[in-house]
């Protein structure tokens, strides 16, 4: 589907951003930007408008930065 989500923990409350980017390094879409409270919680991306390609989803809370990959295959 165009859709996904995104589960990530936080082990302590705080500011967070989920961002993706494209290949090129070029931010497409920020998916949250906002205070989180501690645990499990999730993002949600539409990826309707995005080509195939392979992208980075990144959290940042604090000096926490975590980067995964993600693939879109149409």
């Amino acid at each position: 589907t165009d859709r996904t989500s995104i589960a990530f923990t936080l082990r302590e409350a705080g500011r967070v951003t989920i961002a993706v980017f494209n290949a090129l390094g070029e931010r497409i879409a920020t998916l949250f930007s906002g205070w989180k409270d501690a645990g499990v919680s999730r993002a949600q991306w539409d990826a309707s408008a995005c080509v195939a390609g392979t992208y980075i989803v990144r959290m940042t809370n604090g000096s926490n930065v975590a980067e995964r990959c993600l693939t879109i295959v149409r």
